[in-house]
């Protein structure tokens, strides 16, 4: 049994070390394991620092300290320390030595020997009750009390006792022993706290059905430090007595809380709270799905915020932070699934709501001036972007506005939060650009564009920049093409000032790229039709007619702001930011499909330029790339699948294109330890994902063979999980729309996206499923050969190899000459010896030995011709040359080929000095030697010898070994290995006949065994023999030999 002691604490530094060590002692002197929890509620007197040090003496195991942060009553002290008691039985006493703990067994053995729930200590008793066999206690007592306290004492005993009857003589006592499961259940039904908590526990206790003991104790008023019971004690005692008498006890009575009664219910709902983030963090990607439940989803939590603004406002209820807290995490939530665009439709958008929100946030100490509700902010000002759209007269709420207009408070607020480093930018930008679209707000959105000048220009007020580009980018995309004419000069005189704001700063360079390319659009005419045999989505009211072909506005005069723009946004395709490469290319596309056909033309010419521009040769076939080529490559790629996308793509241009296009497929250069290019591959895959949707079949069909082999090729054989799956996806969509792909259906169970997912199972499953198909075998062969075998990557050479091996497995005599055809070596002789012998030749020479050890035969080794007059076989050098590597994985292949390559008679050799050793003198490689010898001549052994002579030398070897150790075998075992054994090896050489071109022999004759025996001077060896249980049957023949050798043993 194991007892915990709770020790509630207030400024009991002094008494705390002694009372402590009195336990420990009393606790050790009994054998009884134990535990001890300081519960101090936050002593301003160090008795903290006490308890660590006694934690330090004692240990951790013995010594916990659980403190709180102030004083919280008695009662919940005992609540607090239960949550970390590991013992059976629970003592609460006090820390001040009014409870010694020379009691503690009297306690434990009434408990023990009557099986009692709970064992009170009593000041009012002579005896203990039950009684206590073969026991002498002292009667109980106080000591150092005065008169008054004494009648305080009796009289607060007394009255419980008359009003209550509860049957325990001392109600007020705070020494006790419970079990640990008693304490928890009476505890969670007390309602009162303080001294009171004593008496109630006790009462509910006995009500409960629980057995209750008492044992006498003497009380001794502290020796240091104060009494904490005062004259509130008293009276709340009387109070607690009384109202347990008139409310008998009935829960449902109002009550002063000592515990948190409902806290299972209250960690069951926030345990339930806490998943909805997560349910909802389930449905980012399709957040569409969201899209019919949004309305019962977003209102109920958006009126309770509207309703918590009023109320704040109008100072009608103070704010619960928790409460508050949840539900700004619960709506946000919902924003950063679904977006804030699809959220703030569900917004209260009265204009009522105007000046209560501009209150609300105006608020000196409220919740949206704390740095920590951020979100808080966020939802508030995505609300008010809404109602800025309400068209109604600003001027009427100008009376209520705190200062200045309605329209003042508004600018004011959004351009101190466009300062905001955080998300509090991009919604004060928002809710700007709406108030400024609205059409009494024209004069307002000109002096906002002046205060705007000389913050793009500012590094200090970098944000604050940001923000600004972020609003204007918003307002043209909101504000009608009339309305935003007069504002062209000014916004574009901020975009060119941000300028040299964004040469370091890739956010910047992109939001000034989304300003002048929205801006350009407005100064355009619509997106021009689609040409006829589109087959990507198009509107409803969308229909290709002959007359629309042809009237495309070739007229248009284009404007010297598109010019710029156009050129500026070709300019960022080569940017190092994948961002602004991203955005560079929508933005050319969709100014492209605003702008007449040859225009159009122009720019497709200069993103093809941009493949030839960062190229070292002219010449397509003999592409050489630099390093530096990845930027340009991937935005011209992303350039390219926009145009194509939207049926940009001049068809006459479309077959210089795709070369490109597939050589951005392979496109993989090394740089330093690693390479670049993935995002060019992926870039070419959505190229040819797009060119599936666009253009008509008559124009695609002449490329749609190349096509299907270099995305079959990317989609096993890329490096990178991701692209493989992108040119899966480009696959399976020229599968579905086109049906011009070879074998398109068959292939593309084969090239899943699943499949394709691991890079073993494409290598070696898809890749060999898909060779049987002969439209693919021949390109998925080459790009072994030429590229998966020469790559950078050891394990990319590794799994190339293995695929190559699963190609050629399905017609070896055809498939295995083309492979070696193309290979460098065709066979291991052709290998320079001065590649062998350079500097880096370990890659090499661990390949050389791997051939070795898997490929090439025993016979074929042994037949190898030496060169330049050397007596050792160039194969041989190679692997000594491999053994002198510092590389563990050469050195580890090396041994690999020399047990391969180990030549016949260098085995027997081997065998033969195993054999004829000195393990008397030096026994201590006679186990491995053993071990090796039997191996070899064991069938079922992974090292056993093919070779017949081996064998052979084996039988001879065993029985020399035998030999040499002489009596050292009288114990009937040689180490591990018991000598039966080895003469059950023996017996199976009888047995072993092999046929070459010799004839049939017999590898042992009787000759071994009987020299063995002979020399042995054994006449029962024999017997030996068949006593053994591993003894393998031998024929007729074999028996009458072995028996004529032991008789010919014995008559010796």
């Amino acid at each position: 049994m194991k007892y915990s002691v709770i020790l509630p604490t207030y400024n009991e530094r002094k008494n705390l070390p002694v009372i402590v060590w009195l336990l420990a002692k009393m606790f050790k002197d009994n054998q009884l394991d134990w535990e001890v929890i300081i519960v101090d509620d936050n002593s301003p007197d160090g008795t903290q620092d006490v308890a660590k040090q006694l934690q330090k003496v004692f240990g951790d195991d013995r010594i916990l300290l659980k403190p709180r942060a102030g004083k919280l009553g008695l009662g919940t002290a005992y609540i607090h320390g239960l949550e970390f008691c590991t013992g059976d039985f629970v003592i609460i006493m006090d820390a001040d030595f009014s409870h010694h703990p020379k009691f503690i067994p009297y306690f434990i053995r009434l408990q023990k020997e009557h099986n009692l729930d709970i064992v009170t200590g009593t000041r009012y008793r002579s005896k203990p009750t039950p009684a206590l066999s073969g026991a002498s206690v002292e009667p109980g007592g106080v000591h150092g009390w005065d008169l008054k306290r004494k009648l305080v004492s009796r009289g607060a005993n007394f009255l419980a006792d008359t009003v209550l009857s509860p049957g325990v003589s001392d109600l007020t006592g705070s020494f006790r022993l419970y079990r640990k499961e008693v304490l928890r259940d009476v505890i969670s039904k007390v309602q009162s706290r303080g001294y009171v908590f004593q008496m109630e526990m006790m009462v509910r206790a006995k009500a409960l059905g629980y057995t209750v003991g008492e044992v006498p104790i003497t009380f001794v008023d502290r020796i240091f430090g104060e009494s904490k019971l005062g004259g509130d004690e008293i009276v709340q005692y009387a109070k607690g007595v009384w109202n347990s008498r008139i409310a008998g006890m009935d829960e449902s009575d109002s009550r002063v809380y000592s515990s948190f009664e409902k806290a299972d219910e209250f960690f069951m709902r926030l345990d339930a709270f806490l998943k909805l983030d997560i349910i909802l963090m389930e449905y980012q990607e399709q957040s569409f799905l969201l899209d019919p439940f949004l309305e019962r989803m977003v209102a109920p939590p958006v009126n309770i915020l509207r309703q918590h603004v009023a109320d704040t406002v109008n100072k009608q209820a103070k704010w619960c932070r928790s409460r508050l807290e949840n539900l700004v995490s619960l709506i946000y939530s919902y924003c950063r699934v679904r977006g804030q665009k699809a959220i703030v439709r569900f917004f209260p958008h009265e204009v009522s709501d105007l000046p209560i929100v501009i209150a609300y946030m105006s608020l000196d100490n409220g919740p949206v001036s704390r740095a920590d509700w951020w979100n808080l902010r966020c939802l508030m000002l995505l609300w008010m972007s809404l109602i800025c759209m309400v068209p109604f007269d600003l001027h009427r709420f100008d009376g209520a506005a705190a200062s200045g207009t309605t329209l003042d408070s508004i600018q004011t607020m959004g351009k101190g939060y466009l300062a905001y480093a955080g998300i509090e930018r991009e919604m004060a930008a928002i809710m700007l650009a709406r108030l400024y679209t609205r059409k009494d707000t024209n004069d307002a959105f000109r002096e906002f564009l002046a205060y705007s000048q000389p913050l793009v220009e500012d590094s200090d007020k970098f944000f604050a920049a940001l923000g600004v580009l972020k609003a204007l980018c918003e307002y043209c995309n909101s504000q009608s093409a009339d309305k935003l004419i007069e504002h062209v000069p000014a916004i574009l005189d901020i975009a060119n000032r941000a300028q040299g704001l964004g040469v370091h700063n890739s956010t910047v360079r992109k939001l000034r790229l989304k300003l002048i390319s929205r801006l350009s659009m407005k100064l355009l005419p619509p997106p021009r039709p689609r040409r006829r045999g589109f087959r990507g989505l198009m509107g409803i009211g969308d229909v290709q007619t002959e007359d629309q072909d042809n009237d495309l506005g070739e007229d248009i005069e284009v404007p010297e702001e598109v010019e710029s723009a156009v050129a500026d946004a070709l300019q960022l395709l080569e940017d190092k930011d994948t961002p602004i490469r991203w955005s560079a290319s929508k933005a050319v596309a969709r100014l492209a499909e605003r702008l007449p056909r040859e225009f159009t033309e122009q720019m497709f010419e200069q993103i093809l330029g941009i493949f030839a521009e960062n190229s070292w040769k002219s010449d397509i076939e003999l592409l050489d790339l630099p390093p530096t080529a990845e930027f340009p490559w991937h935005g011209a790629c992303l350039a390219c699948a926009e145009f194509t996308r939207r049926d940009l793509v001049p068809t006459n241009r479309l077959a210089d294109m795709i070369p490109w296009i597939v050589k951005a497929l392979h496109f993989d250069i090394r740089k330093g330890s690693h390479s670049v290019g993935s995002s060019v591959r992926d870039a070419a895959s959505y190229v040819l994902w797009s060119l599936a949707r666009s253009h008509d079949l008559d124009v695609i069909s002449q490329s749609m063979d190349t096509l299907a082999r270099e995305l079959v090729v990317t989609a096993i054989y890329d490096r990178e999980v991701h692209i493989r799956r992108a040119a899966s996806a480009a696959f399976q969509e020229n599968v579905g729309r086109t049906g011009l792909f070879p074998d398109g259906i068959a292939v593309l169970a084969k090239v899943d996206f699943f499949t394709v997912g691991v890079r073993r199972q494409a290598f070696t499953i898809a890749a060999a499923e898909v060779a049987k198909y002969h439209a693919y075998r021949q390109a998925l062969m080459d790009h072994v050969i030429d590229i998966v075998l020469q790559h950078w990557d050891a394990s990319m050479r590794q799994s190339g190899a293995e695929s190559l091996r699963a190609i050629c497995s399905a017609d070896p005599d055809v498939l295995g000459q083309l492979a070696l055809q193309q290979l460098i070596f065709s066979a291991l002789h052709e290998v320079p010896t001065n590649m062998l012998r350079a500097r880096l030749s370990d890659l090499v020479l661990e390949g050389y030995c791997l051939v070795i050890s898997t490929s090439v035969s025993v016979e074929a080794l042994s037949s190898s011709s030496t060169e330049g007059g050397s007596a050792m076989p160039a194969w041989r050098s190679a692997i000594e040359q491999a053994l002198r590597s510092r590389t563990d994985s050469v050195q580890s292949a090396a041994a690999q080929a020399m047990r391969r390559g180990a030549m016949p008679q260098l085995q027997q050799g081997i065998i033969r000095a195993l054999g004829a050793l000195a393990y008397d003198a030096h026994p201590h490689g006679m186990l491995e030697a053993i071990h090796c010898l039997l191996g070899a001549v064991d069938s079922k052994s992974s090292t056993f010898s093919q070779i017949i002579e081996s064998r052979q030398r084996v039988y001879e070897a065993l029985p020399n070994i035998l030999t040499t150790l002489g009596d050292g075998l009288a114990s009937g075992s040689t180490g591990t290995y018991d000598r039966r054994t080895i003469y059950n090896a023996l017996l199976c050489g009888l047995e072993d006949y092999t046929s070459d071109e010799r004839g049939r022999r017999r590898l042992l004759g009787p000759n071994g065994i009987d020299q063995r025996t002979r020399e042995d001077h054994h006449p029962f060896v024999f017997s030996e023999i068949q006593l053994g249980s591993s003894i393998v049957p031998a024929d007729q023949t074999t028996i009458w030999l072995l028996l004529g050798s032991s008789n010919k043993a014995s008559s010796g």
